[in-house]
């Protein structure tokens, strides 16, 4: 296994054993919350934002040069983006306006593989366990699209 693969596989495990999740889902939901907000809702009770300053940027990765904030906000910035399309797409039903799901679907993919893109070259740079972070969270949404997108296509076939 790869350097990089072997630090991946330590930063999962530590973020697994290391977090506590201060409230489930439900526990959210009863306090009113959308599911929109439970998930741009971090582990840590925090919402997640995009990062503005540079301080923001070294709290949340620690031990990154600030020569990488303008490439790492720009990741976040097109995370985000995918977001908004994804969240926009999730809210239209399949048969209520599917072209215009399509589009927000295949919109949001764009973003996300940007971020992704722009997120890799970082980690490839610097194996910064938040940028590892960073990664999984982009990831996430763009799995739950891919297979929406295979799905799909096993259904014409």
């Amino acid at each position: 296994m790869s350097r990089k693969g072997i630090v991946m596989c330590v930063v999962l495990f530590l973020f697994l054993i290391g977090c506590e999740v201060p409230e489930s889902q439900a526990e959210r939901t009863k306090k009113g919350m959308t599911e929109q907000e439970i998930e741009e809702t971090t582990k840590t009770g925090e919402k997640w934002e995009v990062i503005r300053t540079e301080e923001d940027f070294l709290s949340r990765y620690p031990g990154l040069s600030t020569d990488y904030f303008n490439q790492v906000r720009q990741a976040e910035l097109l995370f985000e983006e995918g977001e908004n399309r994804r969240l926009k797409f999730e809210s239209l039903t399949k048969k209520e306006d599917y072209p215009r799901r399509v589009e927000l679907r295949d919109e949001a993919k764009s973003y996300y593989m940007q971020a992704l893109t722009e997120a890799r070259k970082v980690f490839d740079a610097t194996e910064n366990a938040g940028i590892a972070s960073l990664i999984e969270r982009i990831n996430a949404p763009l799995t739950q699209i891919q297979r929406e997108i295979e799905g799909e296509r096993g259904m014409v076939k």
